[in-house]
């Protein structure tokens, strides 16, 4: 990792360094494992003064798993106690589980973003950076379709 704060230094003094992952924000086994391992890859990282700047959060929404914003926001809120930043690298909603009448997957998708199926999507996001100290805006957005 020094060598990469090395050569992105060489190209941009002001770069920040990410580690970027996916699924935490999903509240199923895989999702729920993944939290303590990124966490305790992070803080073994830090510990060796590893130039991390920036936690990545791959949002990949899937209607048919569960999710629970408030767990996920407090676990973003974690990294902010260690001073790293935190962004939204990708958000979507996989649509690939959802009807494959287009009318009715467009409304199942409008759903998912409205609801979450626990609260409205910006409130989600809301709590989510307000637990971080320093906010990003997401990079990349966008929703799979699945072909008509």
């Amino acid at each position: 990792m020094s060598s990469a704060r090395s050569a992105a230094s060489a190209i941009d003094k002001t770069a920040r360094l990410a580690l970027n992952e996916a699924q935490r924000d999903n509240d199923h086994g895989w999702g729920r494992s993944i939290r303590p391992l990124l966490a305790g890859l992070v803080d073994r990282l830090l510990d060796a003064g590893a130039p991390v700047d920036i936690v990545g959060l791959q949002s990949h929404l899937k209607p048919q798993w569960p999710a629970d914003y408030a767990a996920f926001a407090g676990y973003v809120a974690d990294f902010g106690k260690r001073d790293l930043s935190v962004s939204i690298t990708e958000f979507d909603i996989d649509d690939s589980a959802l009807p494959d009448d287009s009318a009715a997957r467009d409304r199942a998708v409008v759903a998912v973003g409205a609801d979450l199926r626990i609260k409205p999507l910006g409130e989600a996001m809301t709590a989510v950076f307000a637990a971080a100290p320093r906010r990003a805006p997401p990079t990349n957005a966008a929703t799979h379709r699945k072909p008509d």
